[in-house]
């Protein structure tokens, strides 16, 4: 996956710059949470001192390949990667007995910014606005054929929304 992010999908959409792959490994518990969500829903009920940032807590296992898929896609400004919507986290594994990867997409858990609402940013909540983040990101990898080989590999693929 690493090789694929860094060369094969810069180079599909033609993009000659030298890629970061901001991926962490993780063998215990860890947590996830989306910084931006949390900021503004902090800016917005400034009496919000409850909010528990982490929002996704996993055991992993076995290790597991976290990548900030956010920070990623942020490399490829001025591109039409940038303009696309995608997911916070891909999560994957390289288990031999039964490899997974999930898009993931993460926010406040406050009630109000996860519900539909016609005055916020998402009117139709942000569970469909997560929804259509995940399906971006799948299509764009998919869009590489390398990519789109390998994914389908994967035994389980996922959308996580948290």
């Amino acid at each position: 996956m690493r090789h694929l992010l860094t060369e094969s999908l810069p180079q599909h959409y033609g993009i000659n710059k030298s890629i970061n792959l901001p991926e962490r490994v993780y063998e215990s518990q860890f947590s996830l949470s989306d910084e931006t969500a949390c900021i503004n829903c902090k800016k917005k009920f400034a009496d919000r001192s409850d909010c528990d940032e982490q929002v996704m807590f996993v055991n992993a296992k076995e290790q597991l390949h976290v990548i900030d898929f956010e920070a990623y896609v942020r490399q490829f400004e001025h591109t039409a990667l940038e303009t696309r919507q995608h997911c916070d986290y891909l999560l994957y594994d390289e288990d031999i007995n039964g490899r997974k990867v999930a898009f993931c997409d993460l926010t406040c858990s406050a009630e109000e910014h996860v519900e539909p609402n016609p005055l916020d940013a998402y009117p139709l909540g942000k569970r469909f606005k997560a929804y259509e983040q995940m399906k971006s990101s799948l299509e764009l990898l998919l869009d590489v054929d390398l990519l789109n080989v390998h994914i389908l590999t994967y035994q389980q693929k996922l959308a996580l929304f948290g």
